[in-house]
């Protein structure tokens, strides 16, 4: 199944970019932990460093990890 496939690379994209998410936040970069699950587009007067704290991003960060295991036990 064409649909099932796509699921599990995205899946497995998914699953490695978790692993870059602990090296953003030990560098302090909590605005590009948050944006790796979220997205954001050129607000106007929005700087992103400035705009998120490590417990954000640990919070994405955790959200991350809890989205890609409910994805995992769905495909399988």
């Amino acid at each position: 199944m064409k649909n099932l496939s796509l699921a599990k690379s995205y899946l497995d994209k998914a699953r490695k970019r978790l692993k870059t998410l602990s090296l953003l936040l030990e560098e302090d970069d909590y605005s590009d932990v948050v944006r790796d699950e979220l997205s954001f587009y050129g607000d106007i007067d929005f700087i992103p460093s400035e705009q998120y704290s490590k417990d954000d991003a640990q919070r994405a960060i955790d959200d991350a990890v809890f989205a890609v295991q409910m994805a995992d036990l769905t495909i399988q």
